[in-house]
């Protein structure tokens, strides 16, 4: 169950949004490269696109065995929850947790790192106002863009610089599995989406400002062709214009939304221990509600024309495979997914599913038939690893001490 957040007074402030304050300055960019064409093989943001489906068509991983091409230090969060998904964009990774740090994707050499403490993953949004791109973050007040390339040095050493924060009055963080945790953010178009508060703020990537605001609840929205979907618990689904921020899009199945994937020809909803098929005029198209499994919330992957989710039962809780014509199952995993603070997001690349699963890093799993190809368990132990990011064959995640880059062995 999504526990009743209740509603809180917000800064207002003129030029913003109410509810929502800038105060951060825009900052000039003093590099002097032009910025690179987005490569359709990174991983910018958690579950690979603002649609949320967690496929990447033109990616591959290591697929029969796994090595460790390189591995970087870094200070994760405290929990015992899995750790943030790694992002990939113009040849840099970022790992974040109790530190945030900047790789070089080929070397594994620190591009930048700093002390910020985040809990959840950035994502990469293009920014008309800079050279290079924005790395948004949701922080438990609202949310911070960075210079994604560090830029500034502090005794010669490259930092992140802030380039705008915006936030309300209090702190407003989400409660899963025990633990705070804030929104995934989602960039499209130049926008940064982030829930906050109940609400769905639609934020200027170069400056900061807040365009619109609208309800909505859910961790993580949904972005596909020029509308962002978002969930409210009690009242259903909802679709905005990303621009202007007009309702265009609402279905209201039943009580209980939890989260929503955008796939090619249906919206999937999480609601609360089912999930539905939704065409994108709002008809409920199919559910699956098995009785032996339960659901509490939790990323659902797309693929090819599959939906790939995890679900508690009597003795394990396996990833489902589940097929979005009709809503029929096509198998289940033989090994329990990792389920803290809710299930985990897929990662699908190549006919492959990479996944964590419980205390035991990260798996990867034939989208045939739900078999096991290998599993990796990192040296520094300590709960579960992070979800999988996959750029030009390699997959990166984060263990309890180190940013891993993996390939085929």
């Amino acid at each position: 169950m999504v526990p009743d957040i209740s509603r809180r007074r917000v800064l207002t402030s003129t030029g913003a949004a109410a509810g929502l304050l800038p105060i951060g300055t825009l900052l000039s960019d003093r590099r002097s490269d032009s910025e690179r064409q987005h490569q359709s093989n990174d991983w910018p943001m958690e579950r690979h696109n603002p649609a949320g489906t967690g496929y990447a068509p033109n990616a591959r991983g290591p697929k029969h065995a796994v090595s460790v091409r390189w591995k970087q230090r870094i200070e994760t969060s405290l929990g015992a929850g899995y750790k943030p998904t790694p992002i990939v964009a113009d040849g840099l990774v970022y790992g974040a947790g109790q530190q945030l740090i900047c790789a070089d994707t080929a070397s594994g050499e620190t591009v930048f790192r700093t002390d910020r403490n985040y809990n959840s993953p950035p994502t990469i949004a293009r920014s008309r106002a800079y050279r290079s791109p924005t790395l948004a973050f949701s922080t438990p007040r609202g949310a911070e863009g960075l210079h994604a390339h560090g830029d500034q040095a502090l005794a010669g050493v490259p930092v992140g610089r802030t380039r705008w924060s915006v936030g309300d009055e209090k702190e407003h963080s989400l409660l899963f599995g025990g633990q705070p945790s804030v929104s995934i953010p989602v960039a499209s178009n130049g926008i940064v989406f982030v829930i906050s508060n109940d609400t769905l703020h639609a934020i200027d990537a170069s400056s900061g400002r807040v365009r619109w605001q609208r309800e909505g609840d859910g961790r993580r929205p949904a972005v596909r062709n020029g509308t962002v979907y978002v969930t409210d618990y009690s009242k259903g689904v909802f679709g905005y214009d990303i621009e202007t921020g007009k309702q265009t899009f609402s279905a209201t199945p039943s009580h209980g939304a939890l989260s929503v994937t955008a796939a090619p020809t249906l919206l999937i909803a999480d609601m609360d221990s089912r999930l539905i098929g939704l065409d994108y005029e709002g008809t409920t198209v199919w559910r699956y509600n098995p009785a032996d499994l339960s659901r509490d919330g939790g990323p659902i992957a797309v693929a090819d024309g599959v939906a790939y989710a995890g679900f508690n039962g009597n003795r394990r809780s396996p990833l489902v495979a589940i097929d979005t014509v009709d809503g029929t199952e096509r198998w289940r995993s033989d090994v329990s997914i990792e389920s803290t603070p809710q299930f985990a997001p897929p990662a699908i690349a190549d006919g492959v599913i990479y996944i964590p699963v419980e205390d035991e890093g990260l798996t990867a799993i034939d989208t045939r038939d739900g078999s096991v190809l290998w599993q990796f368990v990192p040296s520094d132990r300590a709960g579960p690893g992070s979800p999988a990011a996959l750029a030009d064959g390699t997959l990166y995640t984060l263990g309890s001490d180190h940013l891993y880059a993996l390939e085929e062995a």
